[in-house]
């Protein structure tokens, strides 16, 4: 850590958002020390893509795809922190909680 303390060491956030400001957001937890566990959507994250810096800002995560609705129940369980929502894309299906249901 090179002497300098993390202030969010110990927290650990769930990122299932899509877009700028999610990825912005968790970008910041992760900076600051938080454990950051990103659940991509089924389809893949299509702002890879439109966003030429969001490979660096998803960079410092704990990356999951295909998780389980059970796993995702253990992950949810385990977060201190659930970032959800960000942008509409129309190759992805746009998530309405936290147990992943989709409309």
């Amino acid at each position: 850590m090179g002497g300098r303390a993390k202030l969010l060491e110990g927290l650990t956030v769930v990122d299932m958002g899509v877009g700028l400001a999610p990825a912005l957001v968790q970008n910041f937890f992760s900076d600051n020390g938080a454990r950051v566990i990103r659940v991509e959507p089924d389809e893949g994250d299509p702002f890879y893509a439109t966003y030429p810096a969001y490979e660096i800002w998803r960079r410092a995560t704990d990356k999951r795809s295909g998780v389980t609705e059970a796993e995702l129940s253990v992950l949810l369980a385990e977060a201190d922190v659930l970032l959800i929502g960000g942008e509409d894309h129309p190759a992805i299906k746009r998530r309405r909680g936290a147990g992943g249901e989709s409309r």
